[in-house]
């Protein structure tokens, strides 16, 4: 999951990165560069957070590796990881390398995530604000949503009363 904020001039950049419902890898960076629309800061906070879904895809896929009969065995390719995103224009102009209109401006370096599309080895699904766990680290949430995402992010459990003892 990425997102980034676009409230400030230089908006920063947040993702995390989950394997087997856990979080192995986060982030929150100040963008290089300044976006000058809301789209384009969720595309070059998604680019990065591609490369680093990437080195995890890889790292599992060598996880999931064997050597039988001195022979390494490699899993079939998996089917694309999802990316989640909260912007739908950065989610269209990430798949339409025709959609580029509006956003000439941008850096190729920051469609990174487009080749990776391309290649099969990601998708960007569209995850509503209130569900991206990415909002943890780029927004200032009220304590309650702050509690819930770090629960969620470090995958705490609740608590039930009767643990309790009432």
């Amino acid at each position: 999951m990425s997102d980034a904020s676009w409230e400030t001039r230089r908006s920063t950049s947040g993702w995390i990165v989950l394997m087997w419902q856990a979080t192995v890898h986060w982030r929150s960076v100040q963008q290089p560069s300044i976006a000058l629309s809301s789209c384009q800061s969720e595309i070059m906070a998604a680019s990065e957070a591609t490369k680093d879904v990437l080195s995890y895809r890889r790292l599992k896929a060598e996880l999931e590796s064997y050597v039988k009969d001195g022979e390494i065995i490699t899993p079939p390719e998996a089917p694309p990881t999802k990316q989640y995103c909260d912007n739908q224009a950065a989610i269209a102009s990430a798949y339409n390398p025709e959609n580029h209109g509006r956003l000439k401006h941008v850096e190729r370096r920051h469609f990174f995530i487009r080749e990776a599309i391309e290649d099969a080895k990601i998708c960007v699904p569209f995850v509503r604000s209130d569900e991206n766990l990415a909002d943890f680290f780029t927004k200032p949430l009220k304590p309650q949503r702050f509690f819930e995402l770090r629960d969620k992010i470090m995958n705490v459990k609740e608590h039930s009363s009767q643990s309790d003892g009432n």
